[in-house]
C-alpha cells in the first residue's frame, strides 16, 4: 500500500485492533511491575535491605490479543516474556492468519479463537511454539481509547515523512524525530504498508514503548492502577501475578540497556502463514 494512499476497510480494522493491543500489553505489562498510568516526579524507590535476585518464578509470558469491539475477534495477536533473568523482554507479533494445529489440522488463529476462545488459542498457540504460557490479555477499542487518555506518548523516529489519515483528513508526519500520542501511534499504524514493513514498523513501536517507560520502574506507584488497568480489559491475569513480580519490574528498570527485543514471524512462504521451523526453534530458545 502506498503510504499516501488512504487504506481500505479491513486494513484500517486491523492496525486499530493492533493499536489496541498493543496498548493493552503495554498497560499489562505496566501492571506487572506496579507502575503508574502517567510518568510522575521523581520519587525514588525505598531501598529494600534485601537485594532482589531474579529467579525462575518471576517470568511470566502472556498472549495479548486486540479487537475492534468487545466481543469481537482478535485481529492481532502477541506472544510477550518477561524475563528477568535473561534481563529482557522479548515478543513478537502474529497476524490473525497465522496458522497453527487445532484438532488435528492446520487452522489460522482467528478460527481457532472462535472455536474455543482465548484460553484455547493461548493453549494452542503454546502447543505450536513448543513452550509454555501463562496468562492472555485481550483489548478492546474502547480499552484502547482509555488506555490512550491514560499512558500518554512516546518518541519515535521517522526516516521519511509519512502521511496519515487522522480523523478523516489526510496528515502528513515529517521525518525525524515524533511525539506519539495514542491516536497518532494508530494512525501510524492505520496507515502503514503491508507485509515485512508492517510488521517490523510495529515491532519497533512496541520496543519503543517499552524501553521509554521502563524508568517508571523506579518510583513510587500505587497499588491500585493493578486494578484500573484489569478494568480495562478482559484477561487472567490475577493479582498475586502482579504481587509477586513488583521486585523483578525494579529489578529490570535498573537495567541500563533497551530490554525489548522485537522477533519477527518468519513463515515457510510469504502466503502460506505457515510458521517456519527456525522461527519455532527461536522462540523455543527465548521463550523456554
Amino acid at each position: 500500500m502506498n503510504p499516501n494512499t488512504q487504506p481500505s476497510g479491513s486494513a484500517r480494522y486491523f492496525f486499530l485492533a493492533f493499536a489496541v493491543a498493543f496498548l493493552g500489553f503495554s498497560l499489562m505489562f505496566l501492571a506487572l511491575a506496579n507502575l503508574g498510568f502517567a510518568r510522575p516526579a521523581a520519587v525514588p524507590a525505598p531501598i529494600q535491605e534485601d537485594a532482589y535476585s531474579p529467579s525462575p518464578e518471576d517470568s511470566i509470558t502472556v498472549l495479548a490479543m486486540g479487537t475492534a469491539e468487545k466481543g469481537g475477534i482478535p485481529e492481532i495477536f502477541m506472544l510477550v516474556r518477561v524475563n528477568p533473568i535473561t534481563g529482557e523482554v522479548p515478543f513478537t507479533v502474529f497476524p490473525p492468519q497465522t496458522m497453527i494445529t487445532n484438532n488435528g489440522r492446520l487452522e489460522p488463529l482467528s478460527e481457532v479463537y472462535k472455536y474455543g476462545g482465548a484460553q484455547y488459542t493461548k493453549e494452542k498457540l503454546a502447543e505450536e511454539l513448543g513452550i509454555a504460557a501463562d496468562r492472555y490479555i485481550r483489548v478492546d477499542r474502547a480499552g484502547f481509547i482509555t488506555a490512550a487518555d491514560a499512558v500518554g506518548s512516546i518518541e519515535y523516529t521517522l526516516a521519511e515523512d509519512f502521511t496519515v489519515w487522522q480523523l478523516g483528513a489526510e496528515m502528513t508526519l515529517q521525518a525525524g524525530m515524533q511525539l506519539l500520542d495514542g491516536r497518532r501511534l494508530a494512525a501510524i499504524l492505520t496507515s502503514a504498508a503491508g507485509g515485512d514493513a508492517r510488521a517490523q514498523r510495529a515491532g519497533e513501536l512496541i520496543a519503543s514503548f517499552i524501553n521509554q517507560r521502563i524508568d517508571i520502574f523506579k518510583t513510587v506507584a500505587a497499588d491500585g492502577v493493578f486494578e484500573k488497568i484489569i478494568n480495562i480489559a478482559d484477561s487472567d491475569i490475577t493479582y498475586l501475578d502482579y504481587h509477586i513480580r513488583k521486585d523483578a519490574g525494579e529489578y529490570l528498570a535498573r537495567l541500563d540497556y533497551g530490554i525489548a527485543v522485537y522477533i519477527r514471524a518468519d513463515f515457510t512462504d510469504e502466503s502460506s502463514f505457515i510458521l517456519a521451523d527456525t522461527f519455532k526453534a527461536k522462540i523455543a530458545e527465548r521463550f523456554g
